[in-house]
């Protein structure tokens, strides 16, 4: 039977130490040889490092996201057979296949490191263009067409349709399903935000449960949401900040636009 997963943070030893600690040096984040399966200062701060460059809440803690993060992180396109299935396969090799197919103008969407439908869609295009058994499975053969090819592509076609939607005015609130996610204590102001959006045409779940992140992004997918919106209490008193989807190499242009007009 599986074993629930169960949070690491300072002062635990053992082989999860051990383990967490070989997958951070393995992305070039560090721990000293003296904290060797002990969760100690520098290990601590590999986490936090590790967090910051992906985008995670800054804790030092391993809990499940951190380490579904780690996990993800590990995969480089070819490690392993990608294709759509439930649940969805996630990592940096996925993210690479969306980002080499969106560059030859096959559109695998924005590049979120997920196999959806979206990415099978474009690799079966892709795989029928190379005259190859458009199977929606991305395996060595694939792979050896994908490193054929782009060397001479660039660019990103989900980018440039994202961009297009907006100049064309698409992206508006008028019948849009949203999803809004507030954090316990920021019930008032997720009251305000909610009779905002419906004023606006827009249809609104609203998400108070408090639940992590991997949970609520779940249930706003369940929910088809055309926009998500999250309220929750910043790291930095009295200041506070409107982030929007980005991976390491790749940004929603709607998400920046929406940041842009919320800041505003």
């Amino acid at each position: 039977m599986r074993e629930p997963f169960r949070t690491v943070g300072p002062g635990a030893e053992g082989e999860a130490v051990r383990d967490l600690q070989h997958r951070l040096a393995t992305l070039d984040f560090d721990t000293t040889p003296a904290e060797v399966g002990v969760y100690g200062e520098s290990t601590a701060a590999a986490v936090r490092a590790f967090q910051a460059a992906r985008g995670l809440r800054v804790d030092g803690v391993c809990g499940r996201q951190t380490w579904s993060s780690l996990v993800e992180a590990g995969y480089r396109l070819g490690d392993r057979l990608l294709y759509h299935r439930t649940p969805m396969l996630r990592g940096d090799d996925v993210l690479e296949l969306q980002e080499k197919l969106n560059a030859l103008g096959f559109d695998a969407g924005r590049g979120d490191g997920i196999f959806g439908p979206h990415t099978a869609d474009a690799l079966r295009d892709f795989q029928r263009n190379v005259a190859a058994v458009p199977d929606g499975i991305c395996g060595p053969e694939s792979n050896a067409a994908l490193d054929r090819l782009s060397r001479f592509a660039g660019g990103s076609v989900a980018s440039v349709r994202e961009k297009e939607a907006l100049r064309d005015g698409a992206l508006r609130l008028a019948g849009r399903r949203v999803y809004l996610a507030v954090e316990p204590g920021l019930d008032a102001l997720g009251d305000v935000v909610a009779r905002g959006l419906v004023e606006l045409g827009a249809e609104v779940l609203v998400d108070a449960s408090g639940e992590d992140d991997s949970t609520v992004a779940a249930e706003a997918n369940r929910y088809a949401a055309d926009l998500f919106l999250g309220l929750r209490f910043g790291d930095i008193a009295s200041a506070c900040s409107c982030d929007y989807f980005a991976s390491q190499r790749s940004a929603s242009e709607a998400g920046r636009h929406v940041a842009r007009c919320i800041s505003e």
